[in-house]
């Protein structure tokens, strides 16, 4: 992996200012891209040195001065050719104080719900389309359920949109290499 893209997944806003989504293909899981500091993973379509020319959705657990310490889930959005983040957004909007949920999949185990506690949509810049920033601070449900036992099968489901963290073991090394930055 090039320097440059590193440094350029580390910087707080890469998910902000990176450009379009290739739209998923089925069968076909995004690989996931790890910040040099790993509290930043990020998940593409795209080979690892173009990744922050197209990433799908990441966390991090960086947290900043409006939220705090968080967990952040951001997808990116591609109404033409992917998801509609603000169709997402208005779904969650349309529920009750508290309800507003990420329900994370490790495993075999049962779903963990974690409740979203804020959550924001605006417009990407390099390619003209939408993004959605969701906020929890419930992240330490998640990394605490998340052992290699449960690492190489992970899903995320927010409202009828899901997606691939890990189904494989380079996956699952790098899911557990972002937590143990996110608890350390």
């Amino acid at each position: 992996m090039k320097p440059g893209l590193i440094a350029a997944l580390s910087i707080v806003v890469f998910a902000q200012t990176a450009a379009g989504l290739v739209p998923a293909r089925a069968g076909d899981a995004p690989a996931p891209v790890l910040s040099e500091d790993a509290r930043t993973l990020a998940y593409t379509y795209c080979s690892e040195d173009e990744a922050a020319e197209c990433i799908a959705y990441s966390l991090d657990c960086r947290g900043d001065t409006t939220y705090g310490d968080h967990l952040r889930i951001t997808i990116m959005g591609n109404t033409e050719e992917g998801r509609d983040v603000r169709a997402i957004a208005r779904l969650l909007l349309e529920r009750e104080f508290g309800q507003m949920t990420a329900r994370f999949r490790l495993g075999k185990g049962e779903p963990l719900d974690l409740m979203l506690t804020a959550f924001g949509v605006s417009q990407n810049e390099m390619d003209g389309d939408w993004e959605l920033d969701l906020h929890s601070y419930q992240q330490n449900m998640f990394l605490e359920a998340l052992d290699e036992s449960s690492a190489g099968s992970v899903t995320l489901q927010v409202e009828d949109h899901s997606m691939v963290l890990s189904d494989n073991a380079k996956a699952a090394e790098r899911l557990l290499r972002f937590k143990q930055a996110c608890t350390n």
